[in-house]
């Protein structure tokens, strides 16, 4: 068995992305759904600075993560 093209895994990227995104904004991701996705983004350096998005400002706010509101 040969390994993977770049192309392949591209695809491979991509639809795993796109399958996330669809089941979070049907609203049927569980928390295990939503740990693998935050994993993905993780894994690929994906980060999201509150000061600069207002999403994540608003999460911050309601979500009791102690450690967080002290930055």
């Amino acid at each position: 068995m040969s390994a993977a093209t770049e192309k392949e895994l591209g695809k491979l990227h991509a639809t795993l992305a796109k399958a996330f995104i669809t089941k979070i904004e049907s609203g049927e991701a569980n928390a295990s759904d939503l740990e693998v996705a935050r994993k993905f983004l993780a894994d690929n350096d994906i980060a999201a600075m509150p000061e600069k998005n207002e999403d994540i400002q608003r999460l911050n706010s309601i979500v009791p993560f102690p450690e967080m509101k002290a930055k």
